[in-house]
């Protein structure tokens, strides 16, 4: 891709996902991994066409920079974290996203009506 054109990609979203991560998107109605976009196509990379975003879903991620869990708080460990078929633990990050060809990231609203933070204090979603 050219440089130009990444840096424009770059500012639309949140980034790629880190090494050794790894994320999917989730439908929220069926609970099944969201269609990854379509592969970027020799026109896409000239920048003569748009590239493929998959469908929108709740993004999870996984891997060994993710927390094991919420310190002394099991329930919230379980109502945020998810274990596949293979037994990976998903966080439930509670963004919903999309991917686009290239990896980058971009998050269009949040699933959880709140964010609680330190302290107690509860911060509605905007």
């Amino acid at each position: 891709m050219p440089m130009a054109m990444h840096a424009t990609k770059r500012h639309q979203g949140i980034g790629t996902i880190v090494p050794n991560a790894q994320c999917r998107l989730v439908d929220a109605e069926t609970g099944k991994d969201v269609a990854p976009p379509a592969s970027t196509s020799a026109s896409e990379k000239t920048g003569s066409a748009s590239f493929s975003t998959s469908e929108v879903g709740e993004l999870f991620i996984s891997g060994p920079n993710v927390c094991a869990g919420y310190y002394r708080n099991e329930k919230a460990t379980k109502d945020s974290f998810s274990v596949d078929a293979d037994g990976r633990r998903w966080f439930m990050t509670g963004d919903i996203a999309t991917i686009d060809s290239d990896g980058i990231v971009k998050i269009h609203d949040r699933s959880k009506v709140c964010l609680c933070l330190t302290l107690s204090y509860a911060v509605a979603n905007s």
